[in-house]
């Protein structure tokens, strides 16, 4: 897996420098994978650098991320909800408490008795 990671790693760099990558040898060394969420890790990268590939060369990246979505299934059902809006809501909801509690913080002070 560190020997894939590391063939990611160049793959982006060359992808970065404006060059083409070469994931013909992240292909080969995916399918050598044991473990099946190694393989699937492989597979998540191989298809997001060919996504992006694809839009940096102005192709269609779609097809790459709808292989991969077919892939994996039910797996990435409500990957959304749990890493992007349950954050989200938590944050807002501080925010709204914090606002709220400010508030009557100013309400308390400016209603606060005068002495004189």
């Amino acid at each position: 897996m560190e020997r894939f990671e590391r063939m990611g790693a160049l793959a982006m760099i060359r992808l970065v420098e404006g060059q083409e990558p070469d994931l013909e040898p992240m292909r080969l060394l995916t399918r050598e994978l044991v473990d099946a969420d190694d393989r699937l890790h492989g597979d998540l990268d191989l298809a997001l650098i060919e996504g992006l590939a694809a839009a940096a060369d102005g192709r269609d990246w779609v097809p790459a991320m709808m292989a991969l979505r077919e892939r994996i299934g039910a797996r990435a059902d409500g990957g959304l909800v749990r890493a992007v809006w349950i954050p989200i809501l938590g944050l807002l909801l501080m925010a709204a408490a914090l606002l709220s509690l400010g508030a009557y913080g100013i309400r308390l002070l400016v209603s606060w008795p005068s002495s004189g």
